[in-house]
C-alpha cells in the first residue's frame, strides 16, 4: 500500500512535468516559426553584383554579397522546358552566362546542368540553394517567381522543409496572401510591379493582414504610399536602387530600405 501510495506522488506529478514541458516546447516552435524576421536596409538584388556583373543569381554571388554584409538576398526563379526550378532571371539572360547569346529558349534541366556558365559561375537549382542556406543560417532569400509562384512554394515547402524559415515569400496579387499563408510562410512580402490596385486598396490590404513589407518600383517610392505604410506599421522597399543620392531621398521619403546590385552593407553610412 506504501509504495502504491508513492508511485501517485511520483508519477503523477513527473506526468504532468512532461506534458507541460512537451506543450512548452510545442508553443515555443510555434512562436519560433510565426516570428517576424528584424529586416535590413540593404537586400542584394538577384544575389547581388560579382565580378561587377549584375543580376547573376549565382552562388558566387550570394557568396560575395554575404562577405560584403548582406543577411537578405533576393533570388528570381525559372522554370526548366521539362518543368523544374531553377534559379535565374530569364532564360534570355541565363542564356547569355552560358555564352548562348541573343537566345531566350528554354532548356530542360538534364541541359541546365550541362550547360558552362562564363567566368566559371554557378547557376543554381534548389538543392543548390538548400545547401548554402544550411551553410547560412542567418541568411533570408526573398523569392521574385517569374510564373507559378505557389506551385514553387509548395515544392519548397515539401522538398526542403529545412530552408522553410529562412524563405521570405514575395506575392503578386491581394489573393495570393492566404494560399501562401496556409503553406506555413510568415514572413510575407507584397511587390507591387504586377499589381493593378489603388494605394487606398493597398493600404487596406496591409490593415487586414500580416505583411512584413511592401516592395515598390522607384517611382512608387517617391509617392505618399511610403509614408503613409510606415504610419500602420508596414516597411516599404524599392527596387533596384544603386545611386545613393536617390537612397538619400527615398529615405526622407518614408522609404525603409532597397534592393541593390552594389550597396555593401559593411560600408554603409546612414
Amino acid at each position: 500500500m506504501y509504495f502504491k501510495n508513492l508511485s501517485k506522488f511520483i508519477i503523477l506529478p513527473l506526468f504532468s512535468a512532461i506534458v507541460a514541458l512537451s506543450i512548452g516546447v510545442y508553443s515555443n516552435e510555434k512562436e519560433s516559426q510565426n516570428e517576424k524576421v528584424p529586416l535590413d536596409r540593404l537586400i542584394a538584388h538577384a544575389g547581388g553584383e560579382v565580378y561587377g556583373i549584375r543580376i547573376t543569381n549565382s552562388l558566387q554571388a550570394l557568396d560575395n554579397s554575404y562577405e560584403k554584409g548582406f543577411r537578405f538576398f533576393e533570388l528570381d526563379f525559372e522554370w526548366t522546358s521539362d518543368g523544374v526550378p531553377v534559379i535565374l532571371h530569364d532564360w534570355g539572360n541565363a542564356n547569355w552566362f552560358f555564352n548562348i547569346k541573343y537566345s531566350t529558349k528554354a532548356h530542360t534541366y538534364k541541359e541546365f546542368k550541362n550547360l558552362k556558365p562564363i567566368l566559371g559561375l554557378k547557376i543554381m537549382d534548389l538543392k543548390d540553394l538548400s545547401n548554402w542556406l544550411e551553410n547560412h543560417k542567418d541568411a533570408y532569400i526573398i523569392t521574385d517567381v517569374k510564373s507559378e509562384n505557389i506551385k514553387l512554394l509548395q515544392l519548397l515547402e515539401d522538398d526542403y522543409p529545412n530552408i522553410k524559415n529562412q524563405i521570405i515569400p514575395q506575392i503578386y496579387s491581394f489573393d495570393q496572401y492566404d494560399k501562401v499563408k496556409n503553406l506555413g510562410y510568415s514572413n510575407i512580402i507584397l511587390t507591387l510591379y504586377k499589381l493593378e490596385a489603388t494605394d487606398e486598396e493597398i493600404l487596406n490590404f496591409c490593415k487586414e493582414t500580416d505583411l512584413l513589407a511592401v516592395t515598390m518600383y522607384e517611382s512608387k517610392g517617391f509617392t505618399d504610399l511610403p509614408k503613409k505604410l510606415s504610419e500602420i506599421g508596414i516597411k516599404s522597399y524599392v527596387h533596384t536602387i544603386n545611386d545613393y543620392n536617390v537612397y538619400v531621398k527615398l529615405r526622407d521619403n518614408g522609404v525603409f530600405g532597397v534592393y541593390t546590385d552594389y550597396f555593401q552593407p559593411n560600408n554603409w553610412v546612414e
